[in-house]
């Protein structure tokens, strides 16, 4: 996971965004934060702060049903999401061979 994270710091600015925007990619449509958190493991305001980073080509906040009510988010349609979903579980296969070799 180190590796990836190194990859992701380099690429793409954040240690956790490959991961943050494959676990989106790879989820339902409509997310909040804490589903994000419970699939990574990624602290909170890590997952926040890179959500809130993400443009309305990318996801649209919707609005809160109620007060207390998690702030849920739609993914918009982008090829961006596809291709880190692949990216992530291509450097998950390459590190597993190299594990084994």
């Amino acid at each position: 996971m180190e590796q990836t994270r190194e990859f992701s710091k380099a690429v793409f600015g954040n240690r956790h965004r490959l991961e943050v925007l494959a676990a989106i990619a790879n989820g339902e449509s409509e997310f909040y934060v804490q589903q994000l958190v419970n699939v990574t493991g990624i602290p909170s305001p890590t997952i926040t702060a890179i959500v809130q980073e993400l443009g309305e080509d990318l996801i649209r906040p919707l609005p809160r049903l109620a007060l207390n009510a998690p702030h849920y988010y739609q993914r918009v349609d982008h090829p961006l999401w596809r291709a880190a979903a692949d990216l992530l579980d291509q450097m998950a296969r390459d590190s597993r061979k190299e594990t084994r070799a």
